[in-house]
């Protein structure tokens, strides 16, 4: 259990760094952005609930590291960076696209943004499997 919520915090934090850089990244690309951040849908960061935020790569960190753990006998590529890639890519498919469908369908929010979250959600997918596999092969 101890090696689970270890593996889990540091793909909570390799999940949340590439957040916000791939968040830096399409708001410098495109400007517009970060005039939707400010456009009222989002909650402005004054709020105290918006630090809670911070909260939702180390619960999904730590889901991941606890699928990677019951689950990982299944992937049998002999090199870590493919179980990695492949547990990742798995893990975008089931946490990332349907979130991100639902959000674009629903929500007053531009096919850029969900793109540059759907973007930023593969990069912590790969990134956050990457580490699972390392410390716990």
């Amino acid at each position: 259990m101890k090696k689970i919520f270890g593996a889990g915090i540091l793909a909570g934090i390799a999940i949340l760094a590439s957040d916000l850089v791939v968040g830096k990244f399409f708001e410098f690309i495109f400007p517009a952005i970060k005039g939707e951040y400010q456009s009222g849908v989002f909650r402005p960061w004054s709020d105290p609930r918006m630090m809670l935020y911070f909260l939702y790569p180390f619960i999904v960190g730590l889901i991941l590291a606890f699928a990677w753990s019951k689950i990982k006998i299944f992937f049998t590529d002999k090199t870590t960076l493919n179980r990695g890639m492949n547990f990742g890519l798995l893990a975008w498919l089931f946490f990332v696209l349907p979130g991100m469908f639902v959000t674009y369908t629903s929500f007053v929010v531009s096919l850029t943004l969900v793109l540059s979250w759907t973007v930023s959600g593969f990069a912590g997918m790969i990134l956050a499997a990457a580490i699972l596999v390392k410390t716990n092969p």
